[in-house]
């Protein structure tokens, strides 16, 4: 068997010598890798970085933007990385595009609306091209249509709405209020009405971009007034002539005259529940001529005073021309047989 000779005294020392220095070195190489990370992020050069801003429209009274503008612009913003690093969208606030100050033509954001974070400065700003479009501002008067829906009660009609005030000023841009031919309101149910109607109805909200200048908001209410009146009805009617006695044998005078009632159409149906005849004719010598008649038409004893007032007769008298009366010959008398 070999045996391995036992180490030297000098060997044994060197490879002690050698292990510290690899452990101490190793140390150090730890602490020099943290020393230079450490110095790498507190020295590190300046970075850029892009953030998605909001973007607010300040309005021009006097005109009305036709373009679309977009929501946001990009911001770029240059710092140090550990300040840049630490920077939020909502640290920028809001970018401003004030109308009022703006020309036709190419978008053109302000630099100088733009909120910086302190430590960082802006390095640009970058957006869809667009190009800005205006229209004046105007303002002019329209009518004010009620809305009603439904149908009055039977033997009803609807007659005429309107509303108070008839129009109202409306402002907003120019294409847009010349566009608008009206005003309109919610809508009103007259079923079954059977009388006039008034009430108050809020106003239809107005399209977007238009404003009713008189006021009010949102609920912005007209006074609305609706007639609804009876239906007019016409009746033809036949009456038998009754012949005052003076009058029974004269010629000449007809049995039936006839005559048109007229009216509203609920007095007509309450007319048709009476029992008997409404309207009777009456035939009387005229006294300023022998051989004339007039027929007397007139409401039966049962017609209601309502039913009088409301409903007409026409005609009231008619004047009948009469046969003239033939004079009697007296009879001879009888021959005297007598010699």
């Amino acid at each position: 068997m070999t045996t391995r000779a036992p180490a030297t005294p000098s060997r044994s020392r060197w490879a002690r010598v050698l292990g510290e220095l690899v452990e101490t070195d190793g140390v150090m190489m730890v602490l020099a890798l943290i020393i230079t990370v450490v110095l790498f992020v507190l020295t590190r050069d300046e970075v850029t970085r892009r953030f998605s801003v909001p973007l607010r429209v300040q309005p021009d009274p006097a005109r009305v933007l036709l373009t679309e503008v977009p929501d946001t612009i990009a911001v770029d913003v240059r710092g140090p990385w550990t300040r840049v690093n630490r920077v939020d969208s909502a640290d920028f606030g809001v970018a401003v595009l004030d109308l009022r100050k703006a020309e036709p033509g190419p978008l053109i954001i302000d630099r100088a609306s733009i909120v910086m974070p302190q430590g960082v400065v802006l390095a640009g700003v970058d957006y869809d091209e667009v190009d800005l479009r205006f229209e004046p501002v105007i303002e002019r008067d329209v009518p004010v249509i009620p809305t009603v829906i439904g149908t009055p009660a039977a033997d009803y009609q609807l007659v005429s709405v309107a509303a108070e005030p008839p129009t109202l000023r409306i402002r907003g841009g120019q294409s847009e209020v010349l566009g608008l031919a009206q005003l309109t309101t919610e809508s009103y149910d007259l079923r079954d009405a059977t009388a006039d109607v008034a009430v108050s109805l809020a106003l239809a909200r107005p399209p977007p971009g238009i404003a009713v200048v008189d006021g009010g908001g949102d609920r912005l209410s007209v006074r609305v007034t609706a007639d609804v009146e009876p239906k007019r009805e016409r009746a033809q009617r036949r009456l038998t002539v009754v012949r005052d006695a003076v009058l029974a044998d004269r010629a000449g005078l007809p049995t039936q005259v006839q005559v048109e009632l007229r009216g509203p159409a609920p007095a007509f149906r309450e007319l048709e529940r009476l029992e008997g005849p409404p309207v009777v004719a009456t035939a009387r010598p005229d006294p300023g001529a022998k051989d004339r008649a007039i027929v007397d038409v007139q409401w039966a004893a049962g017609v209601p005073a309502g039913l009088r007032e409301a409903l007409a007769i026409d005609p009231l008298q008619v004047v009948v021309e009469l046969a003239p009366l033939v004079p009697t010959v007296p009879a001879a008398p009888p021959a005297d047989p007598t010699p």
